[in-house]
């Protein structure tokens, strides 16, 4: 890539100009401490600007008390927030970056769980998700919020920020006035477009008075639903779009998708097409006179350099920049291959219950950009290391100990590199992990790894090798079934399926002892291959690990069309040659389930550790990183497969 590309050029945005059309879009952390930004704030986004982008729009902050939405949220509306907000600006500044910040109020889509108080809405009717009711805002409390949107603009913009972004897309209380979907108000903010807009525009204006002619000032909007019944549809979205943007007060517009009932699509997984959400942006470019900027899943330059030449002005590259801060960088001067977003949303999609800190999948060190270096110290003294595994914590691990110096060599007892990995990859829709694996790999050639495939690693190949350090990720494997199978099943694990080693028969019965996406990957790859499936697990639900990543709807839709048959709450006893024995896991009821040719089990994986454990007995200096330590998610294996090359 280089300097040419239409994304890397200027754009003046109102009296601003842009170095280039890449934006760093808001997105929720939960790094704030006592609900400020802090130090972890300031680093991640001085990163991101270091890394080229364009303008930073800081995650939403609250601007009224009657909003807790959760835990580690910005109170914009507190000044002690300042300091922290202009640190962050200063930190961006230094590398010519434009910083604004997001301004929100979630409304009903908040909880009262954390304020110990009613949420607001426009209307009392229950929010989908959550079912709780909230209170009919009042037009005193709708000029509260319009007060509270225009005093942190006029303060934010004062400590030298550019400019504000003014969200009525997902998550939002503004959104909720103008949407038919959740407002059923008839007086002056309910009914016509006219009115449901006016809640919105009416802090427009007042932030715009606030902030004054000079600070950028950012429409976020819903561009679909995805609720023909009675939410927004893109042309409903961009007419209340040209409503809102007359009269200058808007410098530009984002344009994002999805809603209550469709909270998988604010932030789709890589089943989804890149594109997703780039429709109803096209749509409002080819009305709006400001700049439209598309969000969603745009994770690459063609992507990115496709919609600019449509007319689309900016692309909102959020998940990319959390994988690779230096992707402006890297796409102008041509130095250095571009860590890629598998859009797996295993790291960075954090709106759960449990609060987790932002992190990147593919990225170790996002969010934690002031804890782990960019790239380590040289070594004190070059060594000779050998890797054993080409997973993904090997293959990390080997382009580490490379960086810093060292001599490595990475055997591993496949015929290719990326572990069990490589497997999920196959999975119709996550092809995506392949290029995770391509990456490391090609990576690793480049700074002089060799590779030994179809060769475990074993003390023969340590002696052989001289190896005076070892790294061992040699994963997993399934873990021994916890009930008996007689003899006369035909019985396939997942991994025989995925690699395709295993014949099944026409009608096949899986049971899922795990929850997760293994799971899903075996049942799609067996769905058009066999008359009869049925998916069984003794959760209350088929497959809840996929919640959290926002996968669970598509999955069970998917599902759902290929004739996947659901049978949970259901829990093996033995598996016999004329059946299944199960029991209810709730009923405590016995079943036997007949009529399948084939079982097919998903069993939870056990560490490898005996070569780890061999070396440490002998002496030698080892190191342990991934599914060898303990089996968990591809973050894990490669973070630790990072922390290990750094320490040798």
């Amino acid at each position: 890539m280089n300097d040419r590309l239409n994304v890397l050029s200027p754009l003046v945005i109102g009296q601003h100009t842009l170095k280039n059309r890449i934006v760093f879009g808001p997105h929720r952390t939960n790094f704030a401490v006592a609900n400020r930004p802090g130090d972890r704030h300031v680093s991640y986004f001085e990163e991101r600007a270091r890394g080229g982008a364009a303008l930073i729009v800081v995650e939403g902050g609250v601007v009224h008390p009657s909003d807790y939405p959760y835990e580690n949220a910005i109170f914009a509306f507190k000044k002690e927030t300042e300091t922290g907000y202009r640190r962050i600006a200063e930190a961006a500044h230094r590398y010519g970056s434009l910083v604004a910040a997001q301004l929100n109020h979630y409304g009903g889509q908040a909880t009262g769980g954390l304020s110990r108080r009613e949420v607001w809405a426009p209307s009392p009717f229950p929010e989908v998700n959550t079912g709780e009711v909230p209170k009919a805002m009042e037009e005193e409390d709708i000029r509260e919020v319009v007060e509270g949107f225009a005093d942190c603009a006029a303060r934010l913009c004062g400590l030298g920020l550019d400019g504000v972004e003014i969200n009525a897309g997902q998550n939002s209380l503004l959104r909720q006035f103008l949407s038919p979907l959740t407002n059923f108000r008839t007086d002056a903010y309910g009914g016509s477009l006219e009115n449901r807009a006016r809640f919105c525009r009416e802090v427009l204006e007042a932030v715009r008075r606030a902030a004054g002619p000079g600070p950028i000032v950012g429409l976020r909007i819903c561009g679909d639903e995805y609720a023909p019944w009675g939410g927004l549809k893109p042309e409903d979205s961009r007419d209340l779009v040209l409503h809102l943007c007359g009269g200058g007060l808007v410098d530009y517009v984002a344009v994002e998708v999805g809603s209550i009932y469709s909270l998988h699509l604010t932030a789709a997984s890589m089943r989804y097409p890149e594109d997703y959400a780039v429709p109803p942006a096209r749509l409002m470019a080819q009305s709006l006179t400001v700049p439209v900027c598309a969000a969603g899943s745009v994770v690459s330059l063609e992507l990115a350099e496709s919609l600019l030449a449509e007319g689309i002005q900016l692309v909102e590259m959020t998940r990319a920049l959390i994988a690779d801060p230096y992707l402006p960088v890297r796409s102008g001067c041509g130095e250095g291959e571009i860590r890629p977003c598998i859009l797996c949303n295993q790291g960075c999609f954090v709106h759960w219950e449990m609060n987790p800190k932002l992190t990147c999948t593919v990225n170790p060190r996002a969010g934690r950009e002031g804890e782990m270096p960019v790239s380590g110290k040289p070594a004190a003294r070059s060594k000779k290391v050998l890797v054993a595994g080409a997973g993904p914590a090997g293959l990390e691990a080997a382009c580490t100990a490379a960086e810093r110096g060292h001599g490595v060599v990475v055997y591993d007892r496949r015929d290719r590199p990326g572990g069990r990995l490589g497997l999920a990859a196959k999975v119709p829709g996550c092809g995506r992990f392949q290029n995770i694996i391509d990456f490391l790999y090609h990576r690793a050639l480049s700074l002089g790894v060799r590779f030994h495939f179809g060769r475990p690693a074993d003390q023969s190949a340590v002696a052989s090798e001289s190896a005076e350090a070892v790294i061992a990720a040699t994963g997993s494997l399934p873990s021994p079934l916890p009930f008996p199978v007689e003899p006369g099943v035909d019985f396939l694990i997942s991994e025989d399926i995925l690699e395709g080693s295993g014949t099944v028969g026409r009608r096949v019965l899986l049971v899922d002892l795990e929850g997760g996406r293994r799971a899903v990957g075996t049942a799609l790859g067996l769905a058009g291959r066999v008359v009869k499936l049925e998916f069984l697990s003794p959760e209350l639900l088929i497959s809840p690990e996929l919640v959290p990543s926002g996968e669970f709807v598509h999955w069970y839709r998917e599902a759902y069309q290929k004739g996947i048959v659901f049978r949970p709450q259901l829990e093996i006893v033995r598996a016999t040659p004329s059946g299944l024995e199960v029991i209810g896991s709730y009923s405590r009821k016995p079943e036997h389930l007949k009529g399948f040719d084939t079982l097919v089990a998903v069993v939870p994986p056990t560490p490898c550790r005996g070569f780890y454990e061999d070396l440490q007995r002998a002496g030698v200096e080892v190191w342990a990183a991934g599914d060898c330590v303990a089996p968990r998610g591809l973050g894990s294996a490669i973070r630790e497969g990072r922390i290990a090359g750094l320490k040798i």
